[in-house]
């Protein structure tokens, strides 16, 4: 979904979005993390291995948004911008503690 929204050239983008399009972008990239998350998640919760769900979350939610940055830029009408790459890594950092501290579910 996010690679389809992101290659839409010229999208009309509301006024007041775009002001704020660094907030769009963490939350995008901070829900992609929790579910990335909560993907992870299985297996005894020890904490080594939430340490290793949380860094190669963040690492492959980052690298997933540079790679659209990347690509943004052969969209006509929009171009690669590192401080959306960066609201994107941040929205993965919270997005996957967010995952992290919630109580994984039982199943029964």
């Amino acid at each position: 979904m996010l690679l389809v929204l992101t290659s839409w050239p010229r999208p009309p983008v509301p006024l007041a979005l775009r002001s704020s399009d660094k907030v769009v972008h963490a939350t995008l990239y901070g829900v992609l993390a929790y579910l990335v998350v909560g993907a992870l998640r299985a297996g005894p919760a020890t904490p080594a291995r939430r340490a290793v769900q949380l860094l190669v979350t963040i690492v492959a939610v980052s690298a997933f948004g540079w790679g659209d940055e990347w690509h943004q830029q052969f969209i006509p009408g929009r171009s690669r911008d590192s401080a959306d790459w960066l609201a994107d890594t941040l929205g993965a950092v919270g997005g996957a503690a967010l995952a992290l501290a919630r109580p994984a579910r039982r199943l029964a």
